[in-house]
C-alpha cells in the first residue's frame, strides 16, 4: 500500500541537497553542488565543512556521535566532530584500493557501518561497478562484503539488524541480504522492482521510518 502525505517547506534555495539529518533537535544536511555540509538552527543556516571537489552525498551520525560524510567526488569518507572539523579521512578500503564513488552510509546498532559504491554516474548505463563495503566496530577500515551492484545508492538496516537494503539506482530495485555477526553478507535476493508498485522512474535514496516503515521517493 503507497502512501501520501503533504510535504512543508522548512529549508530552501539549497544546491542539490542529500542526506537530511536531525541532530540535537538541529537539521544537518549536504549540498552536492555547493560542496558543503549545512546546519540549520532556527533561521540561521551554517556551512560545517566545506571542501571543493567532495560531491558531499551522505550523510549519517555515527554511534560515539560523529557525522560521518560521503564524498562522491573525491572518493573519500569522512568523520567529523559536529562542529565539522575532521577527524578521520579514509579513501580507500583494507586492502589499499581505491572507493569507486562512495554514495551513502548506515551504521547498525552494534556501532558497524556499511557504504555503497555506485562508479561514476552515467544513466541508464549497463556498466556494473558498484559495491557494499563493511567496516566493523573498532576496524580500521572498510572492507568490501558485496559487488555487481548496478550503481549502489541508498542503504539501510532492518529486522533488528538481520538485513540489509541495497537501491541500485540503473536497476530500479532494491536488493536484500543476510547480514552476519562479523558483518558479512549472504543470500542475496530481490527484495523489490520499484516498477512493480508504481511506473516511472524512482529516486535512489531509501529510508526507514521511526514507524519502521521503508521509504523510497518517486518521481
Amino acid at each position: 500500500m503507497l502512501f501520501r502525505s503533504r510535504a512543508v517547506t522548512i529549508v530552501d534555495e539549497l544546491a542539490f541537497p542529500e542526506a537530511p539529518l536531525f541532530v540535537n533537535d538541529k537539521l544537518h544536511w549536504v549540498e552536492y553542488i555547493s560542496n558543503r555540509l549545512m546546519r540549520l538552527d532556527g533561521e540561521t543556516r551554517t556551512v560545517l565543512h566545506e571542501q571543493e571537489g567532495c560531491g558531499h552525498n551522505g550523510l549519517a551520525l555515527s554511534p560515539n556521535k560523529q557525522l560521518v560524510l560521503i564524498c562522491y567526488e573525491s572518493n573519500e569518507i569522512l568523520y567529523l566532530d559536529l562542529d565539522g572539523n575532521v577527524v578521520e579521512r579514509i579513501d580507500a578500503d583494507v586492502n589499499g584500493e581505491p572507493f569507486n564513488h562512495p554514495n551513502d552510509i548506515v551504521f547498525t546498532d552494534a556501532g558497524g557501518a556499511y557504504i555503497t559504491t555506485s562508479g561514476p554516474f552515467v544513466a541508464e548505463s549497463k556498466q556494473i561497478v558498484g559495491g557494499v563495503y563493511f567496516r566493523g566496530p573498532g576496524a580500521a577500515g572498510f572492507v568490501e562484503v558485496a559487488d555487481d551492484v548496478h550503481f549502489g545508492n541508498g542503504i539501510v538496516v532492518i529486522n533488528d539488524g538481520n538485513t540489509l537494503l541495497v537501491s541500485e539506482h540503473n536497476a530500479n530495485r532494491i536488493l536484500s541480504f543476510d547480514i552476519a555477526d562479523d558483518g558479512t553478507l549472504s543470500n542475496r535476493q530481490l527484495f523489490v522492482r520499484m516498477s512493480d508498485l508504481m511506473p516511472g522512474p524512482t529516486q535512489p535514496s531509501i529510508w526507514l521510518g521511526t514507524d519502521g516503515k521503508i521509504g523510497r521517493a518517486h518521481g
